[in-house]
């Protein structure tokens, strides 16, 4: 199914049939929405895609770039993120707060049988051997 898929993030419906049940979308939570006019989903995408933007800021800075500085630019961001990395790789284990990261998900993800399956494979299989690997 394509709702398993960890690379979809989201499914749009365009759909010119308005006669459909829409309550089998309610049960799939990747279905951001279903519109039956094709200018109407183009918005709803990038106010979807806004909201990943914002989500990952922290991981990125904007500046003025011309060309002389795209190279710099570039090598600044490849810097940062293997400072992240770097970071990321220095933090000790911790099972309490593996513990503790899978009671939130569990809490976020409870109306969310697919979700909460993974958070129980990801709690009976992980490893920190696997981490950024």
């Amino acid at each position: 199914h394509i709702h398993s898929l960890r690379q979809v993030d989201s499914i749009y419906i365009y759909n010119v049939d308005e006669k459909i049940n829409k309550k089998w979308i309610e049960k799939y939570f990747k279905i951001k929405c279903m519109v039956l006019e094709l200018d109407e989903l183009v918005p709803k995408i990038q106010t979807n895609l806004n909201k990943i933007d914002e989500s990952f800021a922290i991981f990125s800075f904007k500046t003025n770039i011309n060309q002389d500085q795209s190279i710099t630019e570039l090598n600044n961001q490849f810097l940062y993120s293997q400072i992240i990395m770097d970071c990321l790789l220095r933090i000790e284990n911790n099972l309490s707060d593996r513990t503790q990261l899978i009671s939130l998900c569990e809490n976020i993800y409870k109306d969310n049988k697919i979700q909460l399956n993974h958070i129980k494979e990801f709690e009976k299989t992980y490893t920190s051997n696997q981490a950024l690997s």
